[in-house]
Formats: C-alpha cells, sequence, structure tokens
C-alpha cells in the first residue's frame, strides 16, 4: 500500500476529529453544529480540490521538478495557508 493514501487518511480523520471537539468546545446547539459542519465540509473539499488541481499543474512544469513532488506539496501548503489565513475573521462583529 502507498503510503499516499495512508497520510491522506490521517490527515482527513485528523480535521473530522478537529472539527467535532471543536464544536463541543463551542457549546453549539444543533442547528449551528449543522451549519457548521456543512461548511467546515464544503471549505474542506473547496481546498483539496484546489490543492490536487494546483499540484498536478505545477508538478509538470519545468522550474518545479527540482523540487519533486514533495517539496511542490510543501511549498504549496504553505501558499495555500496564507491564503485561507486571509478569510480570517471574515464574518466577525
Amino acid at each position: 500500500m502507498a503510503i499516499g493514501i495512508i497520510l491522506t487518511l490521517i490527515t482527513v480523520n485528523c480535521a473530522i476529529l478537529g472539527v467535532s471537539l471543536f464544536m463541543i468546545l463551542r457549546d453549539y446547539d444543533f442547528l449551528a453544529t449543522l451549519a457548521f459542519s456543512f461548511g467546515a465540509g464544503l471549505g474542506w473539499l473547496l481546498a483539496i480540490t484546489a490543492m490536487s488541481g494546483l499540484r498536478k499543474y505545477l508538478v509538470l512544469s519545468k522550474p518545479a521538478r527540482l523540487l519533486g513532488e514533495a517539496g511542490v506539496t510543501l511549498v504549496l501548503a504553505g501558499i495555500m495557508s496564507l491564503a485561507f489565513l486571509g478569510f480570517t475573521g471574515m464574518l466577525s462583529g
């Protein structure tokens, strides 16, 4: 079995556990939990889809070949985390 599949499963399980613990700590009611879960799932889908598309494009590009697949993935994860950090506090009062 490829290690990439195992790492993906571990990451998804950590994200699900993190969302569950976040809702328990915030003491959300049922509707808030449902809305937050749907939003978190939609955000995760957006992030993973964008990362896989950009990664496939960058791995095949000429300058990124020197980094290798792992290097491209790490650089892309850093750039995407900075981009999503810009959404922090967007809906707060």
